[in-house]
């Protein structure tokens, strides 16, 4: 798939790079909002603007794509800060803080004693934020700047049931 800002464009399933002419366009935000990240899990690939995100998968037929709305009000600010836990669950930093694609739906799930330091997270550099899993431990660690920081200062640990800081460099 290819974005451009407010578009994606998929190819031919199983032809990577070859776009058909007049098929495949797929706008995931009905403003027109400019495509943020996209990733792939294993559901499918995960397209985000700021404020939506959606799924593509491949038809049953095998001959194109189907597109599914998973949030009309969710999307990611950081591709960066995309990651996929060993289980499966791609998570990644939006506005309102950090969600989570498993099961078929999007959910918040920067809670138990993070809202605050979340709410911290400086907007206007928040899309350097950037993560990663751990492969030793199986935990999503994801850099953000707060407060009026211009760099990534602040670490965001989850460990797929629970949050903590870190603020080390």
């Amino acid at each position: 798939a290819v974005g451009n800002p407010g578009v994606v464009r998929a190819s031919l399933p199983g032809r990577w790079g070859t776009l058909p002419k007049d098929q495949h366009i797929y706008y995931p935000d009905p403003s027109g909002a400019e495509v943020t990240g996209i990733f792939a899990t294993e559901k499918g690939l995960l397209v985000f603007t700021e404020g939506t995100t959606a799924l593509c998968q491949i038809n049953d037929a095998g001959t194109g794509f189907r597109w599914e709305p998973l949030s009309r009000t969710v999307g990611c600010v950081s591709p960066d800060s995309i990651a996929l836990l060993p289980g499966g669950t791609a998570i990644w930093l939006g506005r309102e803080g950090f969600h989570a694609y498993s099961g078929g739906e999007v959910s918040l799930i920067s809670r138990g004693g993070v809202e605050a330091s979340v709410r911290r997270i400086n907007p206007a550099r928040r899309h350097r934020a950037c993560a990663v899993v751990d492969p030793d431990v199986g935990e999503y660690r994801c850099w953000v700047p707060l407060d009026r920081s211009d760099f990534n200062d602040h670490c965001f640990v989850f460990d797929g049931t629970s949050w903590r800081e870190r603020n080390d460099m």
